[in-house]
């Protein structure tokens, strides 16, 4: 990864800008590979009926 600048708005938030190279032969991972993943890294899945009440449905 290579620091490129920096993009920001108005005064406001400043953010860096990174470039990564192409990936070569990079492909989309699976749900299934993106859930195994992410439950090793200690996420959990919300329970769909435990959140069913919650405006993030």
């Amino acid at each position: 990864m290579t620091f490129y600048g920096f993009a920001g708005f108005d005064g406001r938030t400043v953010l860096p800008v990174i470039v990564q190279p192409r990936i070569a032969n990079a492909h989309p991972a699976t749900k299934i590979m993106i859930d195994t993943y992410m439950a090793a890294l200690g996420f959990e899945k919300p329970d769909i009926i435990k959140h069913k009440g919650s405006s993030l449905c």
